[in-house]
């Protein structure tokens, strides 16, 4: 865990600018709401060969919040953000 993390997301929370936090090399896809504002990890490309362990997804940014939608294995990882402000 890094020290600083309740201070960084205080300042992201603050800003009222934030759609969403995207994390990545986890073993495992995770999806968090911390004050309102959606911590995205996602799973890392390293678990094994092949397209059956290969990890990928697209990201929408729209005005009012983000959109993942994940592939292979991250398909089970979707995940729209609520609407800022």
């Amino acid at each position: 865990a890094v020290a600083s993390a309740p201070d960084v997301r205080r300042i992201l929370a603050e800003s009222g600018k934030v759609l969403g936090v995207l994390m990545g090399h986890s073993h495992a896809n995770d999806r968090q709401v911390i004050d309102g504002i959606p911590y995205l990890t996602l799973r890392a490309v390293v678990e094994g060969a092949g397209v059956a362990n290969n990890a990928f997804s697209v990201l929408h940014v729209r005005r009012d919040r983000i959109c993942l939608h994940g592939f292979a294995t991250h398909a089970a990882h979707p995940s729209c953000g609520r609407p800022a402000g």
